[in-house]
């Protein structure tokens, strides 16, 4: 349903554009110094969706491309073959994004150029065109609970330490957030918890995880890289079409419905057109 897929969107978006988030100076100081205290789960919320929002800043002359590599380790109450899928997102808001996977054995693309979104299967060789329509433009990049709403985090989730874990060799602070009920009301989502999964050392993003509570939907990714791309590494953001054979001009459903449960069901079409 479509408001399921809007809680787990929202979720995920919070949780999936974090990037590095250096909090309190934890290494050993001085015999007898007093170690400087650990931010608080709020704290670290707060600290990594301020820098999450810088990326999408209207007002930032120098916004970076962001570049993240992300694989489903598990998932419960979703469509089959989400686990093990991998993704590769690339954004440089306000106008440009990609997602790059794989269908079955078949890899694809699907990408945002301004006022243009494109689809792109290189082994079938088709690419699928659908500029905007001008009464109804693509609105600039944005996603669920930034820019205006992060300040109102702490009135709209209640925060939390869980133990610690591992990710893979990397010993991490676990921390969650939940909605309140007067998130459910001025946000119009059903209610639902993310949890990260933060480097110890550095407070690095290493995994994450969305969950629907009402549904019991959820979804854990793993974060394999995210990082900001320098100057020095251009991207295309046009249809990458060269030696394709049929480019069809169609409209926007046309393109978002070609593509697999999985990508539906983590609504990522919204990293695009929001």
């Amino acid at each position: 349903m479509i408001w399921q897929r809007i809680s787990l969107t929202a979720a995920l978006a919070l949780a999936t554009c974090v990037t590095v988030a250096r909090g309190a100076d934890q290494r050993p100081g001085k015999r007898g110094a007093i170690a400087a205290p650990q931010p608080t789960a709020e704290q670290l919320f707060m600290d990594t969706g301020r820098r999450f929002a810088a990326w999408y800043d209207p007002e930032r002359p120098d916004r970076p491309v962001v570049e993240a590599d992300l694989e489903c380790v598990a998932a419960a109450g979703c469509e089959p073959g989400l686990v093990g899928q991998r993704l590769r997102y690339l954004v440089h808001a306000p106008h440009q994004a990609q997602l790059q996977g794989v269908i079955g054995r078949e890899p694809f693309s699907l990408g945002r150029d301004g006022q243009e979104l494109w689809l792109w299967r290189p082994q079938k060789r088709t690419a699928w065109r659908a500029p905007a329509k001008r009464a109804e433009p693509l609105a600039p990049l944005a996603l669920p609970l930034a820019g205006s709403w992060l300040p109102k985090l702490p009135r709209l989730m209640t925060f939390s330490n869980l133990p610690p874990a591992k990710v893979g060799d990397v010993r991490c602070r676990v921390v969650s957030a939940t909605t309140r009920e007067s998130a459910q009301l001025w946000l119009g989502v059903q209610p639902f918890t993310v949890t990260l999964w933060l480097n110890e050392r550095d407070q690095a993003l290493r995994q994450f995880r969305g969950e629907a509570r009402e549904t019991g939907r959820a979804v854990t990714v793993r974060v394999r890289q995210l990082r900001e791309r320098g100057p020095r590494e251009p991207v295309r953001w046009s249809l990458p079409a060269a030696g394709t054979n049929d480019v069809q001009r169609v409209n926007a459903s046309q393109v978002f419905g070609a593509f697999p449960d999985f990508v539906h069901e983590l609504g990522l079409f919204h990293l695009l057109a929001p």
